[in-house]
């Protein structure tokens, strides 16, 4: 099961990351990308591109956008930063509570 959070900023993001790793998810169990990047004509120029997330303990770079963003319904068009993570079933409300608390735009249940 993979919950969404659209979040407006890079800085946003390094909180939900920090927050859901010490819950006990790593990032390996995360894909974060720029939802901006999906309008760009040149896709080859955007992943040139070294987009960086500041979480407390690293810098993260961001995932190619077409790769998650484009399969998940609802986000066409749509601004910010996707945060997806793997989680088991019964985290799902505690896992959208800190998603809420980090401020995202929006939570998708994929």
């Amino acid at each position: 099961m993979r919950l969404a959070a659209r979040m407006s900023d890079s800085q946003q993001v390094g909180s939900l990351v920090d927050t859901l790793k010490n819950m006990g998810f790593s990032r390996k169990d995360m894909i974060i990308c720029n939802l901006d990047d999906q309008q760009r004509d040149n896709k080859h120029e955007v992943l040139k591109e070294e987009v960086l997330i500041q979480t407390r303990t690293e810098s993260i770079s961001i995932d190619a956008p077409e790769t998650y963003a484009e399969g998940i319904n609802g986000l066409e068009n749509m601004e910010g930063i996707l945060v997806v993570v793997e989680i088991p079933k019964h985290s799902i409300q505690k896992v959208k509570a800190v998603m809420e608390k980090s401020g995202a735009l929006e939570i998708i249940r994929d």
